[in-house]
């Protein structure tokens, strides 16, 4: 066994037959070399995203694509001629047989069939195959095995027939001890190598997408934090919510501008609107004075955007405004601004 200096392997020496790794930018195994009696052989694998997964690979001017299932799973090869081959799985997820679908013929039947131990070691008997990267024990995961028996399993090797991985565990405290895969490997795996905690993978998946959705959607989060703080906390705690509320809106709304997605007038008129949001107690006033004005009706029981439209210009522009504004953030301050107007114990009519 050979190791780079960050611990990956880089080569698998058995008898007279040695192959080495070599790594992309993201330390992911690219070209595999296997050098024996026989002569030279390369496989070279391509990448369509972060994973350690290979979209495509190809051996000797051949190619052979991967295609995955709605949840990542391994579903489907294709060689370079168009023929294909279903990968059908356990509920653990091995490849145990493999349904051959010819490009230009219905497919017949299945074809051979594999067995494995709870620890990933193979039947004598097993005959299926998925081509020149070999799925069989957690295949599903596009966990590969090597002609010498060892499964590269993310970051290290592993060994189905001790049950142990070739290096220690770079996660500390991810199993029972650094070189031993998980003790119930029914219900548990280590897919990556780094560590075998179930529900810590499904936590660190989570925290991830929930980080990934705040990030997204960071304007409306901090808008509906911001409208929290005005109820509940001080005035000066809900200008500085309102203030980091408006900055992301503002850094959105320049990102749309420079991307063309809005006009430089869009633009200029929701960067106003933003600062002027946390104060909304001035707008409220403005709509008062317009409602007031639009007919000869107590101005508390007839919001003026209810009314019909009149010649009167500055009365049509500021419906027209609030209009445009209707059911967006604007919605969500006015929200906020009756309910801590409730809190503090003033009455302002609703507009």
């Amino acid at each position: 066994m050979g190791y780079y200096d960050n611990d990956l392997p880089r080569s698998i020496q058995r008898g007279d037959t040695t192959t080495t790794y070599s790594l992309d930018a993201m330390d992911r195994r690219q070209v595999e070399t296997t050098t024996g009696p026989a002569g030279t052989s390369e496989i070279i694998r391509h990448y369509s995203d972060t994973s350690d997964n290979p979209t495509w690979v190809s051996q000797g001017g051949q190619t052979q694509r991967y295609v995955e299932l709605i949840g990542g799973d391994l579903g489907l090869t294709v060689d370079s001629v168009g023929d294909a081959e279903l990968t059908i799985a356990n509920p653990h997820n091995d490849i145990v047989t493999t349904v051959a679908v010819p490009a230009d013929t219905p497919a017949t039947a299945i074809d051979g069939w594999n067995q494995f131990d709870e620890y990933g070691a193979p039947a004598t008997a097993n005959t299926a195959d998925t081509g020149a990267v070999h799925y069989g024990w957690l295949g599903g995961t596009q966990r590969a095995a090597h002609d010498s028996g060892l499964i590269l399993m993310g970051v290290r090797l592993y060994n189905p027939a001790t049950g142990l991985f070739t290096a220690t565990d770079p996660v500390e405290g991810g199993n029972s001890n650094a070189y031993t895969y998980p003790a119930d490997p029914v219900n548990k795996s280590d897919t990556t190598g780094e560590w075998g905690c179930g529900w810590c993978k499904r936590a660190k998946s989570a925290g991830k997408s929930a980080g990934k959705w705040l990030w997204r959607n960071r304007v409306a989060v901090a808008g509906t934090i911001a409208f929290g703080v005005c109820v509940f906390a001080t005035a000066g705690a809900c200008l500085a919510a309102g203030v980091v509320a408006a900055g992301f809106s503002v850094h959105s709304n320049y990102r749309k501008y420079r991307s063309g997605s809005m006009s430089r007038r869009d633009f200029a008129i929701n960067t106003v609107l933003d600062v002027a949001g946390s104060r909304l107690k001035p707008l409220r006033y403005g709509g008062k004075y317009a409602a007031r004005h639009a007919r000869k009706v107590k101005w508390w029981k007839r919001p003026f955007w209810r009314t019909r439209r009149t010649n009167k210009p500055h009365r049509n522009v500021y419906r027209s405004f609030r209009n445009d504004w209707r059911g967006s953030t604007w919605r969500l301050g006015r929200l906020g601004y009756r309910a801590y107007s409730s809190y503090k114990g003033r009455n302002f009519p609703d507009f």
